[in-house]
C-alpha cells in the first residue's frame, strides 16, 4: 500500500470526504487528492499531524511498518520532539511570532495534557477536555503551518492565522471557565 493509499484508509475510517479531511488538518482539496493519488508527497509535518489527530500509529502512515491503531507512546515523545523543531524554526522566523509566544503554547499544551489525566476534576465534563484537547492540536498544527519551510500545504497564511486566533479563543474561554 502506497502512503497515498494510506492517507486515504486514514480519511475513510473517520467518514470524511477529501473537502472536510483536508479543513481538519488545514490543506486544500486538491493536495489530497494528489496525496491520495501519490502525484504529490505530503511534508514531514503533515504526516506527524495526521498521526497525532487521528490516533494513527506515525511508523505504519508513513512506511506501513506496525499496525494502523494502537499509537504508541513515540507518538506523544514525535510530537514535543517536533514541537522543538517548531520553536526553533519560530525563533529564526520571527516574523510570524516572537519566542514569548511560543512558550505561552508550549505552557498550554503541558496544562491541558495535565488536565487529561486529570479527568477526576469535577466541574469538567469529558467532553469539554476533549473538544478543547482538539482545539489546541488545532492550534499546534496552525502554528506548524506558519513555520514550514514548503508552502504547497498551507493554502492562506491569512486564513491560517484567522483560524489560530479562533481556536485560541476557544481556550481562553476554556481556562477562563475553570
Amino acid at each position: 500500500m502506497t502512503l497515498g493509499e494510506r492517507v486515504k484508509v486514514v480519511r475513510k475510517n473517520n467518514n470524511l470526504n477529501q473537502t472536510l479531511f483536508a479543513e481538519s488538518i488545514g490543506i486544500s482539496q486538491t493536495h489530497v487528492s494528489k496525496i491520495e493519488k501519490d502525484i504529490e508527497n505530503p511534508s514531514e509535518t503533515l504526516i506527524r499531524f495526521i498521526s497525532y489527530m487521528y490516533g494513527v500509529s506515525y511508523d505504519w502512515l508513513k512506511n506501513e511498518s506496525g499496525s494502523y491503531s494502537g499509537v504508541d507512546g513515540s507518538t506523544a515523545v514525535d510530537y514535543y520532539s517536533l514541537l522543538i523543531s517548531v520553536r526553533y524554526k519560530m525563533e529564526n522566523r520571527a516574523k510570524y511570532m516572537n519566542t514569548d509566544s511560543i512558550w505561552e503554547y508550549v505552557d498550554t499544551i503541558k496544562f491541558f495534557d495535565e488536565l487529561l489525566d486529570c479527568c477526576d476534576i469535577k466541574h469538567i465534563n469529558d467532553e469539554d477536555v476533549i473538544r478543547y484537547y482538539t482545539s489546541l492540536k488545532r492550534v499546534v498544527f496552525n502554528l506548524l503551518l506558519l513555520t514550514k519551510s514548503t508552502e504547497k500545504d498551507v493554502i492562506d497564511k491569512s486564513r491560517t492565522k484567522e483560524t489560530l486566533h479562533k481556536e485560541i479563543d476557544k481556550l481562553i474561554d476554556f481556562h477562563n471557565k475553570i
